[in-house]
């Protein structure tokens, strides 16, 4: 229930990496890598770790891109961050697959 208090309403955003670290703060140990696997397994993120744009419009996650140049050629990288609402979502899945903690 504080978990839900405190992030229901948060504009803040968190990378994949933080997520994982919540969700473990919640008995679910799951690394980043394994928490990227999972999420695919479980049809939000394909097979190249971009979202399914349904969870974007339900506004569980952000894209966020960046140009950057490499060698004289510009590159876009995007980077998945979690809003308050998409960590209620990640971590209500989590508890449905796994029940209330995962080992």
């Amino acid at each position: 229930v504080d978990f839900a208090l405190h992030v229901a309403d948060s504009d803040d955003l968190i990378d994949m990496n933080a997520m994982a670290k919540l969700a473990a703060e919640e008995n679910f140990n799951i690394g980043r890598t394994r928490l990227f696997r999972w999420l695919k397994e479980m049809g939000v993120l394909m097979s190249n770790n971009l979202l399914y744009q349904r969870y974007i419009d339900r506004r569980y996650f952000v894209v966020k891109e960046s140009v950057f140049e490499v060698e004289d050629m510009k590159k876009t990288y995007r980077q998945t961050f979690v809003t308050g609402k998409g960590q209620l979502f990640i971590i209500g899945l989590l508890r449905k697959y796994y029940g209330k903690e995962m080992s």
